[in-house]
């Protein structure tokens, strides 16, 4: 189940504001139409209704590709003691956490498996 809320959002530019949809969550098989928007970048950028500029916001969340059997989840920052993954979804599942837009980008996008024995390339 994907979970989204929308907060308002003031332009650096101009200092309008908006409104911008922030996903806590995103199931991909579920939300194909999102899926698509994570690896284009469009779903961490918003545009201003009065100046027309475009900008990142990127947030936190957590991407699920139940087919895949990936889960990635995207901070915005480090945590100060690490973290610990623990959703129980079993051991065939590929669990991450990652802190850039380029990296949950990477991560989502359907390639080769190169899965090992352990199925996370090891």
């Amino acid at each position: 189940m994907s979970k989204i809320r929308t907060e308002d959002i003031i332009c650096p530019e101009c200092g309008a504001k908006g409104k911008f949809t922030l996903w806590d969550s995103i199931n991909v098989d579920l939300n194909q139409d999102v899926h698509d928007k994570v690896l284009s970048g469009e779903l961490f950028s918003w545009k201003c209704p009065k100046c027309r500029k475009t900008f990142v916001v990127p947030f936190s969340t957590l991407y699920h590709d139940m087919k895949r059997h990936l889960m990635i989840y995207f901070l915005t920052q480090r945590p100060e003691e690490g973290l610990r993954i623990n959703v129980g979804l079993g051991k065939d599942y590929t669990y991450r956490a990652v802190y850039c837009i380029d990296d949950l980008l990477f991560c989502g996008q359907k390639t080769p498996s190169r899965r090992g024995r352990d199925g996370r390339g090891r």
